[in-house]
């Protein structure tokens, strides 16, 4: 039940559709993200501000999928906790892209990455 569920996220988020969704968001704000230590004290509020931003872009696009597959929320979060504490699935660059609209820290590494 795991793996098939993170294989068809996958094939989602490698989609034109998602693809190009964040590479839009990226090609318009990457210039915009200030480039800063994730622990430092100040962050710049454009910073959070694009992180809420590509939150939302990746929030409605993974409830489409979810309405696809006919998923709960808490069942595909609980195969990607399972999926990233087992290791071995670093295939699975779904989780990258769900982790960088959660966690501030992810979504700098993402932002640097569209930067290079």
């Amino acid at each position: 039940q795991l793996l098939p569920v993170l294989e068809r996220l996958e094939l989602f988020f490698s989609s034109p559709a998602f693809t190009s969704a964040v590479g839009d968001f990226f090609a318009e704000h990457a210039g915009e993200v200030q480039l800063v230590d994730p622990e430092a004290e100040e962050q710049p509020l454009q910073n959070y501000a694009l992180f809420r931003e590509y939150n939302s872009l990746v929030e409605t696009q993974l409830e489409a999928f979810l309405e696809q597959e006919g998923t709960a929320p808490e069942a595909l979060l609980g195969a990607c906790k399972l999926a990233q504490a087992g290791g071995g699935l670093s295939w699975v660059t779904s989780l990258d892209f769900l982790c960088a609209s959660t966690e501030y820290p992810a979504f700098l590494a993402l932002a640097a990455d569209f930067k290079r």
